[in-house]
């Protein structure tokens, strides 16, 4: 763990995000959205963009991955890396869902963060 990173964040296809932020003690996992795939490719690179966009609206950890996981879920609906890409509205749609997962505290995973 650097000091100067303000999460880890891993990302793990249709098994969801792994994710710790920096004033944290725990490692959480958030769960995939349920869509229709029709080709992920593309889809890290969404993750990351989403995520960056995010990071400079200011919003926490755990909003940030959520914002990303979800902008990745609806860009594998469509073919290729930018048919599918989402808007901000429908990201924004995806999260207010009643379907949306949650985020759970993985209560016995360890982290050695070196102190």
């Amino acid at each position: 763990w650097l000091p100067s990173r303000s999460a880890v964040v891993l990302t793990d296809g249709g098994r969801g995000v792994f994710y710790r932020g920096r004033d944290e003690t725990g490692l959480w996992h958030l769960p995939p959205h349920r869509v229709a795939v029709v080709d992920s490719t593309g889809a890290g690179d969404c993750f990351h963009g989403a995520y960056a966009v995010a990071l400079t609206r200011g919003i926490d950890t755990a909003g940030r991955v959520a914002f990303a996981a979800a902008a990745a879920a609806l860009s594998i609906t469509g073919r290729g890396g930018r048919e599918a890409l989402p808007t901000d509205d429908q990201v924004t749609e995806l999260l207010a869902s009643t379907n949306a997962p949650s985020a759970v505290e993985l209560k016995y995973a360890r982290l050695d963060t070196g102190t």
